[in-house]
This record gives structure tokens, sequence and C-alpha cells, in this order.
């Protein structure tokens, strides 16, 4: 029987990170959105660069500001 002890334990362990993967990925999905509103929300043009220097995203004041209709327009 201490075989099956340690299953059930193992199962419960399991059942216990699968639900704590699943809180941190909700916290993660409602903190990107939160970013998201802020970002394109700004009155203030910003834009994401990559280490490189190269423009990621940018938000609509900034398309905005230099009068551009996407992002597409940047390149």
């Amino acid at each position: 029987m201490q075989g099956l002890k340690s299953t059930e334990d193992l199962l419960g362990a399991l059942r216990g990170k699968e639900k704590e993967i699943f809180q941190t990925e909700e916290a993660l999905v409602e903190a990107m959105k939160r970013f998201r509103d802020v970002f394109e929300q700004s009155p203030i043009g910003v834009s994401i660069h990559d280490t490189a220097g190269n423009i990621l995203i940018v938000n609509t004041a900034f398309q905005s500001t230099l009068g551009l209709k996407s992002f597409d327009d940047i390149s």
C-alpha cells in the first residue's frame, strides 16, 4: 500500500502545481492586457525596440505624431 499512497501523493502534488500554473498564466494574461491598455491609451508616442534598435511596436499616438497610418509605414 505504500506505493499507492506515494502515487496518490504525487498526483495530488501534480494537481496542485497544475492549478498554480493556470493561476500564474491567468495573472500574466491580465498583466499583459493592462500593459496593452496603458500602452495604447497613452497620449504620448511610445515605441519599443529590440537590443539592435529595431522598432518592434508603436502605439497610436506615436503613429499620429509621425503622420503614419499603420506600423508598416515605419519601414
